[in-house]
């Protein structure tokens, strides 16, 4: 583990959870360790604390989340506020990544391992630098679509073999122009040299690629790497190819098994490296609870049953013998139990009655429609564990132009959010159809199922939640103008899926209305509320089935602390504020300050990521990353400008 650095917990699940590069002090690259590496002793790094230690840092109470990737509960990673006795600063490893270094001053190539700690110093006995410079870690590494990365293959690469026998020192010089091409790697042994040209090119393959196409796959670096400079094109194309190794180099494996996927050389800190996947929820209350349930819950948590549990589960006991070992020497203490109420408690389900949800829900909309049920109705139960308050707005305050689109306006003076870090991708954000699943990464040794868990932040703050009217939306998204304006981006959008090898995303107008108006006001609250744009966040409820359709968009803040937040979001929901943040927003829709090549670049043939935007760029309608859900994609302020141009109109 290198030098010690402190994140917050928040960063930890993004941008810097597991297998993210990040950069310490003194320009220290280093690769967040697997969750096997977690929670480690500080006065001793070999030992890891009990899981009885760390009980403080679990998160059991968002049973929608934990039913969704089957996990016994959530573990948040430890931070400066964690109050263990002997473990007040849990730590999690970093290892050193990429291993190889190259001097400054004699461009001479070295390389060291994963743990190394210290600053590695140049091992040219001829080196001019002042006592042998300190070496600095080289920029690339080498990432394939399904997950895995690795060192970049400089000896590969510059000797153009796969199993290279020379063992020359290599060296390492960069131009002033900043290009691949004035990069050069030499061996000192055989006197090879080599640019990294071409080492990130490469376009994706489409399905409708040719057999050998798909196979050779869409990196540059797979087809060049073994290519003479001496050979044809043709020859090189019937060569082999240079996979991938499999390396998975978070989890201590510098090489694993070949996955024989094109490998692509990467910028330690492209954004492309490590795409994190981040799920959330807000915590509802449960519409019923039974309290036999919970009090049997609560008394399973204690230190005499968990041993008690614990004990039976090392040694592989199924639940259902648990139960029948509790109920033998415990049933009269435990008040009684049902071996089913005993087995729900165990596995920590159960304690809440959930509401039938409609048939046919996707896993999002299984999360998503609860809260969008439960966002319309004030709520504020005055207890500890109350994590959510919501108050109604009085909408008749409300112009009648807004209050023919706008059902009803939520103020949400608290709620809590649950962050969950599900696995990641690297160079496509989609999984592919063939590729390990995201979460696979997580783990070297994934623990049993009554001991798997994933990384969680809880986080509080402020929102307000504004629900339209269906039967507006429900018209004017029929009219067959509206649907024709989104051909092209649909088109656009199945070409995409269709390179990456993912699932289409069916883009309806609702969404591309509401999203691109979620974008317009947090703009606009920027300047009113005191929030920079960075810590607003949107939630989008957004659906067209028929038993269970929504149409709402909440704006929150996810930055605050227990308590909450200052109160300054909610008070711009007030009707009286709402009115004038929604006419600003609205003129915004009409004129960008780029226009008109932001409303003609929509027009021919989209902007943005793969052209997914239509009349939206940096000058109008895009948020930070943090703050938006689908990348800054699928927006057009045409449709907002067209939507609300039917019942009100914008004054300037």
């Amino acid at each position: 583990m290198p030098s010690q650095t402190t994140l917050r917990r928040s960063q930890l699940i993004a941008p810097f959870g597991v297998g993210a590069i990040h950069i310490l002090k003194g320009s220290k690259a280093v690769i967040t360790a697997g969750l096997d590496y977690w929670y480690v002793d500080p006065s001793n790094h070999s030992k890891r604390a009990a899981s009885e230690q760390i009980r403080i840092l679990r998160i059991d109470d968002e049973p929608r989340l934990m039913e969704r990737f089957q996990v016994s509960h959530f573990r948040q990673p430890p931070g400066p506020e964690t109050d263990l006795p002997d473990y007040t600063n849990l730590e999690i490893p970093l290892f050193r990544f990429p291993t190889w270094y190259h001097c400054p001053r004699c461009h001479q190539m070295d390389q060291r391992n994963l743990s190394h700690q210290k600053n590695a110093n140049c091992g040219n006995k001829n080196c001019t630098g002042f006592e042998r410079e300190n070496l600095r870690q080289v920029s690339f590494a080498a990432a394939c679509d399904h997950g895995h990365l690795q060192d970049f293959p400089w000896r590969e690469w510059v000797h153009s073999e796969e199993f290279p026998t020379c063992d020359g020192n290599l060296s390492y010089r960069a131009g002033g122009s900043g290009s691949l091409n004035d990069i050069r790697i030499s061996c000192d042994g055989c006197n090879k040299r080599r640019s990294l040209a071409g080492i990130m090119s490469g376009s994706l393959p489409d399905s409708e690629s040719s057999d050998s196409e798909k196979k050779n796959g869409w990196s540059a670096l797979t087809n060049s790497l073994l290519k003479k400079q001496e050979e044809s094109e043709a020859t090189a194309n019937s060569a082999p190819k240079y996979y991938c190794e499999g390396g998975r180099v978070w989890l201590g494996e510098a090489k694993g098994q070949p996955c024989n996927r094109p490998l692509r050389g990467i910028l330690i800190n492209a954004t492309n490296g490590h795409y994190a996947k981040v799920n959330s929820a807000l915590w509802i209350p449960p519409g019923n609870v039974d309290e036999g349930l919970l009090g049997l819950k609560k008394k399973l948590d204690t230190a005499k049953y968990r041993l008690f549990i614990s004990l039976r589960r090392t040694v592989n006991v199924s639940e259902e013998s648990i139960v029948k070992d509790l109920l033998k020497d415990f049933k009269d203490e435990l008040d009684n139990p049902t071996e089913k109420q005993l087995l729900l408690a165990l596995q920590n389900k159960g304690h809440v009655k959930d509401e039938d949800l409609p048939a046919g829900l996707n896993d999002e909309e299984a999360i998503r429609y609860p809260e969008y049920l439960r966002l319309q109705e004030p709520h504020n139960s005055g207890l500890s564990n109350n994590f959510l308050k919501i108050r109604i707005a009085d909408t008749s305050k409300l112009s009648k132009h807004l209050k023919a689109n706008i059902e009803s306006i939520s103020l949400i003076d608290k709620l809590r959010e649950t962050r969950v870090m599900a696995g990641f991708t690297r160079l496509i954000y989609n999984h592919l159809n063939d590729a390990p699943l995201p979460e696979s990464h997580m783990w070297k040794n994934r623990p049993k199922k009554e001991d798997y868990w994933l990384p969680a932040t809880k986080t509080f703050g402020e929102g307000v939640f504004v629900r339209f009217k269906e039967d507006q939306l429900c018209k004017w998204e029929k009219d067959p103008k509206v649907q024709s304006h989104l051909v092209s981006m649909q088109d656009r959008e199945n070409a995409t899926a269709r390179r990456m090898s993912r699932p289409s995303l069916q883009i309806s107008p609702r969404f591309v209305l509401l999203h691109t108006l979620s974008h317009l006001l947090i703009r606009r609250l920027v300047f009113e509320c005191g929030y920079g744009s960075a810590s607003l966040r949107e939630r989008l409820y957004v659906s067209d089935k028929t038993n269970s359709l929504m149409a709402g968009i909440l704006i929150y803040t996810a930055s605050g602390d227990s308590e909450g937040s200052l109160g300054g979001l909610v008070r711009m929901g007030e009707p009286e504020n709402l009115e004038r943040i929604f006419q600003r927003a609205l003129e915004d829709a009409v004129w960008c300050s780029s226009d008109p090549v932001c409303t003609e670049s929509g027009d021919k043939g989209g902007q943005g990521v793969n052209g997914l935007n239509m009349a939206a760029c940096h000058c109008c309608a895009l948020l930070p990353e943090t703050s938006c859900e689908n990348f800054n994609s699928y927006l057009d302020r045409g449709l907002v400008s067209q939507f609300f141009g039917q019942t009100w109109r914008i004054q300037f």
